[in-house]
């Protein structure tokens, strides 16, 4: 009802949405988008939590080891920096971009001009040339996401803790060993 008193008054809506909260899965971005376009928003920005330092989260995702990245250029919000509760870091990262080029489609672009909304025209196809600029400046970012590799060179993969469960190994320890010191332990 409000958004539609404000467009009546010329009034254009701006949506900001944070994806990847602990209790997001692939579903609840995907509704989002949807709630979005039902409601008529005008333009949306669909960013990524980031756990900036000092923030409670922050600290909470540092304690359970689902930071991934300390590179601090990755994060502005359009990166995945963590690991999800509910989705891999690579499908909060796709989702997301599903979302942007959804909300950012040639078929809302074409419903704007059909309605004659010069500026929403302006605004969307801008939204949908960044999208794609996104993409292409991000190709090794997300190949690496799509595999697993943390972000850092191969050189500080082992600095960074990486959580894809799949990806750890397994050892057996003797029994035998446990009574040694950690020194002594480690050259056995």
């Amino acid at each position: 009802h409000s958004i539609r008193k404000l467009h009546e008054e010329k009034i254009q809506i701006h949506g900001m949405f944070v994806f990847g909260s602990d209790e997001d899965d692939r579903e609840t971005l995907r509704e989002t988008v949807s709630f979005a376009k039902k409601l008529d928003i005008d333009s949306v920005q669909f960013m990524i939590l980031t756990p900036l330092p000092g923030s409670q989260t922050y600290e909470t995702y540092k304690k359970e080891s689902r930071i991934l990245t300390y590179d601090w250029n990755l994060y502005d919000a359009h990166h995945v920096v963590y690991t999800p509760k509910k989705m891999t870091p690579f499908e909060l990262q796709k989702e997301t971009f599903k979302a942007m080029n959804k909300f950012y489609s040639w078929v809302q672009i074409l419903k704007r001009v059909w309605a004659r909304d010069a500026y929403n025209v302006v605004i969307k196809t801008y939204a949908k040339n960044i999208i794609s600029k996104w993409k292409k400046d991000n190709r090794s970012y997300m190949k690496d996401m799509k595999s697993g590799v943390p972000y850092q060179s191969e050189d500080e993969k082992h600095l960074f803790p990486f959580s894809i469960r799949s990806k750890l190994k397994t050892i057996g320890i003797p029994g035998a060993s446990l009574h040694l010191g950690s020194r002594e332990f480690l050259k056995s």
